[in-house]
């Protein structure tokens, strides 16, 4: 039985398939350049595809691509951490990886066809392709991160990686945008093809062999295995308030993603030079903040601190729809950005401490299913509330946020799974051989 403040060790013993392991900084150096440029590719993958479908299509083709793309990804998510749990993680990262390349391959097409259907039908379809490779590398990255990774070291390893997303994400608009300027879109999007399969290599830092667990987790079907990881989240209040907590900080950037324009033009009077510096200084505090959390005991404190830090980013997006003085926004938004920063980093360093190896692309695919919903909710808010201005939106939103953060403390305190329900799943689906008790590792 495991509660918040505690930390499970899933990380695999030579018996359970960890035969021949570099030095952990080799592979946690194959890993995290690996996770840089994916992310490169998902910064690449905001501004290609929006421009490829513009041009071909004006803004509705856009709207149609982005809805469609999204509906994939909450449809066939589930499917993609049903398959990473069944099967080897190194292979299933390769193959998330070879299906994103073939979705920029799509890309390319419409240039060498005449405008029309075809062209719309491949646009979308390679949103969806792309998006499908992508929630199958990350459920696998999770996984691979847990076995190679002790529990201890968890959470700064995921403040790591939270830098090398937000590196790779600012690293791929920008670069994107410039090839496009350079090259033209079609060369653009083969360039980035042959850059998610170069990705690739990194994984042979990772030298594991026997990744595919040995449990009923690979006898059982989609909906059994489904429905034992939705009983494994009841049953333990640490994993389910970490599934919860993911959905809440990406809820926070969708909601600031949705307002600000209208708050800076509306609120602060403003124009496109203010939007740009409110975001550019976010991202910079943000990533500062990560990178200097990114050491073991902060990196722990801050991950058991979570939920506040939930509920003090909730509280800091109500601040900011107060504000009509553009200095003093300008601060409260890098408050409220490295806030938001280190929110997802702690979240995301709670998913890898709490949840079992052998549920992890389950559960991160129910963490896709959650910010897809929230996000369906924060983007209807405008139309539901037509009445209100940006900043009531901002208020209410920052308001609901940090109510449901601090609803989520008493319950994970509260909610302790007894040992003979618990052990009843786990026994189901966790790998058989002998497991290591934390803080005696097995020789």
């Amino acid at each position: 039985m495991y509660k918040w403040g505690e930390m499970r060790d899933d990380t695999l013993t030579l018996n359970d398939g960890l035969s021949t392991f570099m030095k952990p900084s080799g592979a946690r150096l194959g890993l995290l350049t690996y996770l840089c440029i994916s992310f490169i590719l998902v910064g690449a993958g905001i501004v290609l595809p929006a421009w490829v479908a513009f041009h071909y299509g004006g803004t509705g083709l856009v709207g149609l691509v982005l809805i469609f793309t999204n509906g994939s990804t909450i449809a066939l998510a589930p499917i993609a951490g049903h398959i990473v749990d069944k099967h080897d993680k190194r292979a299933i990262a390769t193959a998330g990886q070879a299906l994103r390349a073939i979705g920029f391959m799509g890309l390319a097409l419409p240039e060498l066809l005449p405008h029309g259907i075809a062209s719309s039908v491949i646009l979308i379809a390679s949103g969806a392709i792309g998006g499908f490779g992508f929630s199958l590398q990350m459920g696998a990255i999770s996984a691979l991160t847990q076995m190679t990774v002790a529990a201890n070291d968890r959470a700064r390893v995921s403040f790591q990686i939270s830098l090398a997303k937000q590196t790779g994400i600012s690293a791929g608009t920008g670069l994107a945008g410039l090839s496009i300027d350079k090259f033209g879109s079609s060369t653009t999007a083969m360039l980035l093809a042959v850059l998610a399969l170069v990705a690739v290599s990194c994984l042979s830092f990772m030298r594991l062999s026997a990744l595919r667990p040995s449990g009923t987790a690979n006898t059982i079907g989609f909906f059994g295995a489904s429905w034992r990881a939705l009983t494994y989240l009841r049953q333990d209040a640490g994993a389910l308030t970490a599934t919860i907590a993911v959905g809440l900080a990406f809820s926070i950037i969708q909601t600031t993603n949705l307002l600000l324009p209208g708050f800076v033009v509306h609120e602060l009077e403003g124009s496109t030079s203010l939007f740009g510096l409110l975001e550019m200084i976010a991202a910079i505090a943000g990533f500062a903040a990560v990178a200097v959390s990114a050491h073991q005991s902060l990196a722990d404190k801050l991950r058991a601190a979570v939920i506040p830090l939930l509920v003090t980013a909730g509280l800091s997006l109500m601040l900011f729809s107060f504000t009509n003085q553009r200095m003093i926004a300008v601060a409260i938004y890098a408050l409220a950005g490295t806030l938001w920063s280190l929110s997802r980093a702690a979240a995301d360093a709670a998913l890898l401490a709490f949840v079992e190896t052998a549920f992890i692309g389950r559960v991160q695919a129910l963490t896709t299913l959650v910010t897809a919903v929230v996000g369906l909710i924060v983007y209807s808010l405008p139309t539901i509330f037509a009445a209100f201005s940006e900043a009531q939106l901002y208020a209410l939103c920052g308001g609901v946020i940090a109510a449901v953060a601090a609803g989520l403390y008493p319950f994970a305190a509260s909610h302790c799974p007894s040992s003979s329900s618990e052990e009843e799943v786990r026994e189901e689906d966790e790998p058989k051989g002998p497991k290591q008790i934390p803080g005696h590792p097995e020789h």
